[in-house]
């Protein structure tokens, strides 16, 4: 009854039959072996728990906003229809329908006058196109695929700077973000525009003068109207998301494992 309570190994001796004792190779060997099942272990849940961790932060920060906000692109918002995501010439703007009623009338009003002006670039550098090819001059085809193309993008940066809560449009400057691009733009052309409209009063071209005068009018209240989404936009509170962390090839350490008291 005694020998129950004895270790096995003991009992065995005890009984009379030894159990073969391990050369010094073999225990090593198990030793790694089990040391290997043991770190694959713990790198597997390492590995898991990271990849859990990751994909519910990128999730939190893919997640769309509650109530989101659509503005058409043309002014069709303005006569009380409602913005629909499946409507055509719509944006989503990347505020939320929670935030102040102003920033969406300025985003509102910031972007048809974008697609406003880049609708009178396009008509103006078609009717230039048609005249110069009247004349012979085909040089005048990427003329117009230039200004055109630079039109588009100018108006890209309008559609950005309301889609993405005017985030910075470059690397090398932070504090400059789309709108600021695109404010700065308007203002060399309603500059521009203004050189233009004093040299036809000096002519006295009436055909100029109407002309340059809308177009100013035009410019200077897309700059104007961008000044104040802007200030409006950097007193709104920041939006706070979650950060993906980087991921390293750094092997993963090991759980510790307890070891046997020989």
């Amino acid at each position: 009854k005694r020998d129950q309570f004895l270790p096995a190994g003991t009992a065995n001796w005890r009984m009379g039959v030894a159990s073969e004792p391990k050369s010094a190779a073999e225990d090593a060997e198990e030793r790694s072996s089990r040391d290997e099942e043991e770190e694959e272990d713990g790198r597997a849940w390492i590995e898991l728990t990271l990849e859990e961790e990751t994909k519910e932060e990128r999730e939190s920060e893919n997640m769309p906003r509650a109530d989101p906000v659509f503005i058409h692109l043309v002014p069709l918002g303005a006569l009380g229809e409602v913005a629909e995501a499946d409507s055509s010439l719509v944006v989503q703007s990347g505020f939320a329908a929670t935030e102040d009623a102003t920033v969406h009338r300025l985003s509102r009003i910031v972007l048809q006058l974008a697609v406003l002006n880049f609708l009178l670039a396009l008509c103006l550098e078609l009717y230039r196109l048609v005249l110069n090819l009247m004349k012979g001059s085909y040089v005048s085809i990427v003329f117009f695929f230039f200004w055109v193309g630079f039109a588009y993008y100018v108006c890209w940066l309008g559609v950005q700077g309301v889609r993405t809560r005017n985030a910075s449009c470059c690397e090398c400057c932070n504090d400059c973000g789309f709108l600021q691009a695109f404010q700065f733009i308007y203002v060399v052309f309603a500059v521009l525009r203004a050189v233009r409209l004093l040299v036809a009063l000096i002519y006295l071209d009436a055909r100029e003068i109407v002309f340059n005068f809308l177009l100013l009018l035009i410019t200077a209240s897309t700059a104007e109207y961008s000044r104040q989404l802007i200030l409006v936009i950097q007193g709104l509170p920041p939006v706070i998301r979650a950060r993906v962390p980087e991921t390293t090839d750094a092997t993963p350490v090991p759980l510790a494992a307890a070891e046997p008291i020989p």
